[in-house]
């Protein structure tokens, strides 16, 4: 297997994540601390296939390259927050800076204290960033 490439500090190799209550391995970056979830990574998470994961129309090409398949990846705001993620659409796979899933966290339990949260997103990034909120500790 190829070693795989951080997409923000492009020279970094990725090394490996354990999280322990899911009995899975991510691939994180030792220098800038983001975190890459392969599809099949992304699908042990939601309950549906990765490739229906929705992408939102606003999504931009991004300046990040997949870390897997090396192709351009899309940019775009988690939905209803400031925090850019960035997506493959080819091989399905999400990449997160070092802190954005806290930052998604703290907007989510603002808006679902607020009871300002509607989350009818059923197969979506939405879905997946929500389970793996809960998966992930503070």
């Amino acid at each position: 297997m190829q070693k795989r490439r951080c997409p923000t500090c492009k020279k970094t190799l990725l090394g490996t994540l354990f999280v322990k209550e899911l009995d899975l391995e991510l691939d994180q970056c030792p220098t800038c601390k983001g975190i890459w979830f392969d599809k099949n990574e992304l699908e042990q998470l939601v309950d549906s296939a990765a490739s229906k994961i929705s992408v939102p129309p606003e999504a931009e090409p991004s300046m990040r390259v997949c870390p897997l398949c090396h192709k351009k990846m899309l940019v775009f705001h988690y939905p209803r927050t400031l925090v850019s993620v960035d997506f493959c659409r080819s091989c399905k796979g999400l990449w997160l800076d070092q802190g954005e899933l806290n930052q998604i966290r703290a907007v989510r339990d603002r808006l679902e204290k607020g009871g300002q949260l509607d989350d009818k997103s059923g197969i979506s990034l939405g879905r997946f960033i929500k389970v793996a909120l809960a998966s992930f500790k503070k």
